[in-house]
């Protein structure tokens, strides 16, 4: 399965918490044979938020992902709410990440 997190990177806690389990989510999902699309290891954490959204919505138009995975305190992030209802346009299935 073809799966793009999404999560909250900035807006909940601390950046580098956010960051290691963006990279933890990744890994075990990988693990299990999904090729997963990990925005902190495209990304530049620092840029302007305005630019990371719109890699994002981007990224969800071009690479015809079979799910969006929420994971951590994602109802907090205001990117992730524009990513789930691009997702939910596109016809993206949104799942919830169970740890």
């Amino acid at each position: 399965m073809k799966i793009y997190l999404a999560g909250p990177i900035n807006s909940s806690g601390s950046l580098i918490k956010n960051i290691n389990h963006f990279n933890k989510v990744a890994k075990a999902l990988r693990v299990q044979g999904h090729e997963v699309y990990n925005p902190v290891e495209f990304n530049d954490v620092n840029r302007e938020y305005s630019a990371y959204i719109r890699r994002a919505i981007n990224i969800l138009y071009d690479c015809d992902f079979d799910t969006l995975m929420l994971i951590g305190d994602w109802h907090t992030s205001k990117g992730v709410s524009i990513e789930t209802m691009i997702a939910d346009i596109l016809g993206i299935k949104i799942e919830r990440y169970e740890e």
